[in-house]
């Protein structure tokens, strides 16, 4: 299971990493198509993970003080899946990230391609190099 740290308040890190990958059913799809519905998955599955913490009575007290007594504003900002899908899509223009149909690279935003049941999708975020 994946580990979370909501306190840096994006989830994007949660929601591209090379690690993720999932099935969708065979259609045909653009990228920023996939990427609402992966928003969306990891949203619910985080969501499902803070909802078992606050019925847990032996949560720690200082995990629900930090990330659930947070102003609304701020809880809403941080749940909020069309901000999430927006900087994920202007991380994919930037080249923060490629995305790989079937070992076969996505190059354009909106290119069509499509996907059978057996297909694979993966997010491979891209670390810049430092130093030289």
């Amino acid at each position: 299971m994946d580990k979370m740290n909501l306190s840096s308040g994006t989830l994007l890190q949660y929601i591209i990493d090379h690690q993720n990958e999932y099935k969708i059913p065979c259609q045909q799809y653009t990228l920023p198509e996939v990427l609402a519905r992966y928003v969306f998955l990891k949203m619910q599955k985080i969501q499902g993970h803070l909802i078992r913490q606050v019925q847990e009575k032996n949560s720690k007290e200082e995990i629900l003080n930090k990330v659930l007594h947070r102003p609304v504003a701020r809880w809403e900002q941080l749940m909020n899946p069309e901000q999430h899908l927006a900087y994920a899509i202007e991380l994919f223009k930037k080249g923060a990230f490629i995305v790989l149909v079937d070992d076969v690279q996505i190059i354009d935003i909106d290119q069509v391609f499509y996907m059978a049941e057996h297909s694979r999708i993966q997010f491979i975020r891209l670390i810049p190099l430092t130093g030289q």
